[in-house]
């Protein structure tokens, strides 16, 4: 429709009937999908007063169009009789009217949000579906002749849009040939001279763009008798005077200034909330005081990763690290926050360039001045923070990829990042192992939650509830709640409730939170092998383990037993253990025998404790005096030494 009128079937153009059928069926296009009475049918048809078997007429023209579009390989549900008239039946991508629009408000999407160059590409593609004036060649009644003035003014739009984006694209080149198109075949529109203009100018062509302005000037007074606008003059007079202003400039004014802030202003706002019940790490939070003390000269940022095993308090930590720093006076300008989701089931990890976008609306940059791309983006982020004291606090990252391109490049900028996997390919970082917390700390947080009184009248069960908890802060803090939530049960009560492994996951859950949930990220984020290495690990006998115990466990050679181990212990599913050993947190032990009953058949649980048992009796034999009876599980060779003399695994 966007040229003269078309009809093409596999490939092959059909004839559509005679000037009236085509205006029945123009007039049904325009309205595809939706029913169109008959009288608006007659109205498309007819110039002036239509005649008495108008109606009849229509009925013909109908028909006519249903032998031509049964040709089009559909049955006759294509073109159907809906009271109080009829219904075309469109589909996606076969109107180019339809594909003009989606093209038209995908393009104006990604303008508003920031998105230049696709914006770019898709206001090319929208242009390129005219092949001239609608529906040109035909002689139209009175409300078809509305829609394509209609339909041209949309046409104009869009070539507007186009401009002002290429123009702050810098391809004032590309634009040249449709705008002097458009514009002589609508002298009068200024709009257009305008971005004409500007583009000749932008090329180097000042002398084209005052004859343009000439040009029109002169069609304004011999057919309207009227001098240009304000804005077509305003900008004929920079042009003239060579006004710098015009290297960046959209539709005749500068390029686009920062939103306005007062003054003073900072986005610290964006750091979420402290909690009163933060308790402990004095040692980190002093070493993380140090190290914002050391964000200045040198040539390079400072950048603190804090790495730990899920629910371990790392959020908390920076987060309270952030208000004390910011308490003293230091990134008073600039503090900005995000959560990059690698551990939250509701999102999918957060895209940098994304991030990168919020960071730079919040430093004042427009939307329409974000770059396409995490390159541009970042590139922009770095030189808005350039000579800024600067505070970013990355919380949950997924991987290395994802943060390198929203850490600052400028010396005097802090990052703070947390993850639960270990970051190792970031270059220059501090690092911070994060651990459980000490006893004492764990006592003070059950006495902040539940109450000194009820924690200081029976110290003991305290101690027991912060060792059934491994000391871990979320599976301390749900226990601290339930207590809190139930006046009635007594600490003792509760830590005998928390004596049987298999209990203590279900009783540290309150709603929608619990321990399981903040445990289930991490493993489901593992790929398939390494899971049922972490499950089984869940019903090893002994309380640490060796890479040759963990093979036999897992029926699997030592090699990819001790790598799946050092994988595990990288995600901070795995600790360190004593000698080269590994061993779980408790609770992880828990969960990863939760997994392994839920998702391992029991032939397979029986046969995987049944192999390290096998193996260990064999490994006691090997020992000259050994008694297996007194040989602890997983004893053997240490998990990181030479590999030479240890068993294989028993399949």
């Amino acid at each position: 429709m966007l040229g003269p009128l078309e009809v093409v079937a596999h490939g092959r153009r059909l004839h559509s009937g005679g000037p009236r059928q085509q205006a029945v069926l123009s007039a049904l296009l325009l309205e595809a999908n939706r029913v169109v009475p008959v009288d608006r049918l007659v109205d498309a048809v007819w110039w002036g007063t239509p005649p008495p078997s108008a109606t009849a007429n229509v009925r013909g023209y109908v028909a006519g169009l249903r032998r031509v579009l049964r040709r089009t390989g559909r049955p006759s549900e294509r073109l159907v009789t809906r009271a109080p008239g009829y219904l075309l039946r469109v589909e996606p991508g076969e109107l180019d009217l339809h594909c003009f629009e989606e093209l038209f408000a995908r393009g104006e999407a990604a303008l508003h949000g920031g998105t230049r160059h696709r914006a770019a590409r898709d206001f090319e593609a929208a242009l390129r579906l005219w092949r001239g004036q609608p529906l040109e060649a035909m002689r139209l009644g009175g409300a078809l002749q509305a829609e394509v003035r209609r339909l041209e003014e949309r046409r104009l739009l869009l070539m507007e849009r186009y401009a002002d984006t290429c123009l702050l694209l810098g391809r004032s080149d590309a634009l040249l040939p449709d705008l002097r198109r458009l514009a002589a075949r609508h002298p009068l529109h200024e709009g257009l001279w305008e971005r004409l203009m500007l583009a000749l100018y932008r090329v180097g062509r000042p002398a084209d763009a005052i004859e343009a302005y000439a040009l029109v000037r002169g069609r304004l007074a011999d057919e309207l008798g009227i001098d240009p606008g304000v804005r077509l003059r305003r900008l004929a007079q920079r042009i003239l005077n060579a006004d710098p202003g015009l290297d960046g400039a959209v539709q005749g004014e500068p390029g686009p200034r920062e939103e306005p802030r007062p003054r003073g202003a900072d986005v610290s706002c964006h750091l979420p909330m402290d909690i009163a019940e933060f308790t402990g790490r004095a040692d980190e939070l002093r070493r993380l005081g140090e190290l914002a003390d050391s964000a200045r000269g040198g040539t390079a940022p400072t950048a603190v990763v804090i790495e730990g095993m899920a629910g371990v308090g790392k959020t908390r930590l920076a987060v309270r690290a952030a208000h004390q720093i910011a308490r003293r006076g230091r990134f008073g300008e600039v503090r900005l926050f995000a959560d990059l989701h690698a551990a939250d089931p509701r999102h999918r990890p957060a895209d940098p360039a994304d991030v990168l976008e919020t960071f730079l609306r919040l430093l004042g940059v427009p939307a329409a001045a974000v770059p396409d791309g995490t390159e541009g983006r970042a590139a922009l982020f770095r030189a808005r923070l350039h000579g800024r004291r600067a505070l970013l606090v990355l919380d949950d990252a997924a991987d290395e990829e994802q943060v390198r391109p929203l850490l600052p490049g400028d010396p005097s900028c802090l990052a703070l990042l947390t993850s639960r996997r270990r970051l190792a390919g970031l270059d220059g970082v501090h690092r911070l192992d994060l651990g459980v917390l000490r006893p004492a700390e764990a006592a003070g947080l059950l006495r902040k939650v539940v109450g000194a009184d009820r924690v200081d009248a029976d110290p003991d069960a305290a101690a027991r509830i912060a060792a059934r908890c491994g000391g871990l802060p979320v599976a301390l803090t749900l226990a601290a709640r339930r207590l809190q939530t139930r006046p009635a049960w007594s600490p003792a009560g509760f830590a005998e409730r928390l004596g049987d492994d298999r209990r203590a996951l279900d009783e540290l859950s309150l709603r929608d939170r619990s321990v399981s949930a903040t445990f289930a990220p991490s493993y489901l984020a593992l790929p398939e092998e390494r899971r049922r290495v972490f499950r089984l690990l869940g019903l090893h006998p002994g309380s640490t383990f060796t890479a040759a115990s963990a093979a036999a466990l897992a029926g699997v050679p030592v090699a990819d037993a001790e790598e799946a181990l050092e994988f595990l212990l990288d995600e901070h599913l795995l600790e360190h253990a004593p000698e080269g050993r590994y061993r779980f947190h408790p609770l992880l032990r828990a969960y990863a025998r939760q997994v392994a009953e839920a998702e391992e058949e029991p032939a397979e649980r029986a046969a995987a404790v049944g192999r390290v048992v096998t193996w260990s009796v064999r490994a006691a034999e090997r020992r000259p005096g050994a008694d297996p009876r007194r040989l602890p599980i997983g004893a053997g060779t240490p998990g990181r030494a030479g590999r030479a003399g240890r068993p294989d695994p028993v399949a």
